[in-house]
Formats: C-alpha cells, sequence, structure tokens
C-alpha cells in the first residue's frame, strides 16, 4: 500500500476544513430560520400582527386625500363614518395637492 502523497494529505485537509465551514454556514441558516419562524409563530398566536381595525380597539384613522380639493360626496362619507366610529380616536388626514401657477405644477 502507498501512503498518501503531501499534496494529498494538504487536498484531503482542506476539504475537510471547507466542509466544517460550510457545515457551520447552514447551521446558522437553520438556527436563524428557526428563530424568525418561532417569532413569527409567537406573535401571530399573542396578536402582535394583528389587523387593529379588526379587532374594534381604539385606533386613530389615515385619511389620504390627492390632487384637487373639491367636494367630493364619497370622502364626505368616509369622514362621517370615521366621526360616528366610537373606536376612532383621531384622524390625520394626509392632503398631497397642487396648484397650477403659469402653466407650471407647484406643490403647496
Amino acid at each position: 500500500m502507498t501512503t498518501p502523497s503531501e499534496f494529498e494529505q494538504i487536498d484531503q485537509m482542506m476539504s475537510k476544513r471547507a466542509l466544517k465551514k460550510s457545515r457551520r454556514t447552514w447551521r446558522f441558516i437553520a438556527f436563524a430560520a428557526l428563530v424568525i419562524a418561532v417569532v413569527a409563530i409567537l406573535g401571530r398566536s399573542l396578536g402582535g400582527f394583528s389587523n387593529p381595525a379588526a379587532n374594534d380597539a381604539p385606533h386613530i384613522a389615515r385619511v389620504v386625500i390627492e390632487g384637487v380639493i373639491t367636494s367630493d360626496p364619497q370622502r364626505r362619507q368616509i369622514l362621517n363614518d370615521l366621526a360616528s366610529d366610537e373606536n376612532v380616536t383621531g384622524v390625520v388626514v394626509q392632503i398631497n395637492s397642487w396648484r397650477h401657477h403659469c402653466g407650471r405644477r407647484r406643490a403647496l
């Protein structure tokens, strides 16, 4: 039987190191995936990721108004519904309106 040459021994040692490093990487990835899954399951079961409007808890509503602001019956109905809802504790109105001045669009 012949003994492995020095180059073969070095090659085997390097491949073992590469295999160890690869295993370590995959173990870390598996552990991170497990931690993320556990956090997601716990968060979901404790209600941390639920929709606040769906469980009738007090919340602040947000209304976005874009473009030219005119009388809009649909918008008025939405605001009236929010005003009459007991679970709405406040309303944040975000307005993105543009004004034409000398042929150019300019933000207000």
